[in-house]
């Protein structure tokens, strides 16, 4: 289009990406490695870089990107490896990471005292994130009836909401583990 008669460095940073991509294909290598491949690159040119991903893993290339854009990671990754500050801190299939990405009920209680835990611990496996609020882990019972029984106890919900984990989530988690054996580690 227009930009054919224009000098490379003239060219948006989405741009150089795509060309870098394309140079990166001309002679059609069995290996690709992609570091941050994502930055930069506009909605379009991610869809774009996600549909030329799963083509060439189809055509058995082995495709290594790296991403600090954890969503797009899940659409196109079949293997995860966790990196947190220079060291691999968990290398997990995607079957692996959807296993660990629990789903959970985000509710915040009024007041949160030993009677609403005894409560929340029946449906699930509640965590304290703060200013009333809970997160359910694994509920058993649907958000509904976790709210009627709250409120039959005489308890104030004033938020509740489904919550479906994330690949950023998992990494969370995965390095809080690894801080608290680090910490323990060091006898803290």
């Amino acid at each position: 289009g227009e930009a054919l008669e224009r000098r490379l460095g003239e060219y948006s940073q989405g741009m150089r990406k795509r060309f870098a991509l394309a140079v990166s294909m001309i002679n059609n290598p069995s290996n690709y490695f992609f570091d941050e491949v994502l930055n930069g690159l506009d909605p379009e040119g991610i869809v774009f870089f996600r549909e030329l991903a799963l083509r060439l893993k189809r055509e058995g290339c082995s495709v290594l990107f790296s991403s600090h854009i954890l969503r797009e990671v899940e659409g196109i990754a079949d293997r995860v490896v966790f990196i947190h500050r220079g060291r691999i801190v968990a290398d997990m299939t995607m079957e692996e990471v959807r296993s660990r990405a629990r789903p959970a009920i985000r509710l915040r209680i009024r007041p949160l005292d030993k009677g609403a835990w005894r409560v929340l611990e029946k449906y699930g496996d509640p965590v304290e994130a703060g200013d009333g609020v809970v997160l359910l882990y694994s509920p058993k019972a649907s958000p509904g009836v976790v709210n009627a029984e709250l409120v039959r106890a005489g308890y104030m919900v004033e938020e509740l909401v489904r919550v479906e984990s994330s690949l950023e989530d998992v990494f969370f988690e995965i390095i809080g583990e690894e801080k608290d054996k680090n910490w323990a580690g060091e006898g803290r």
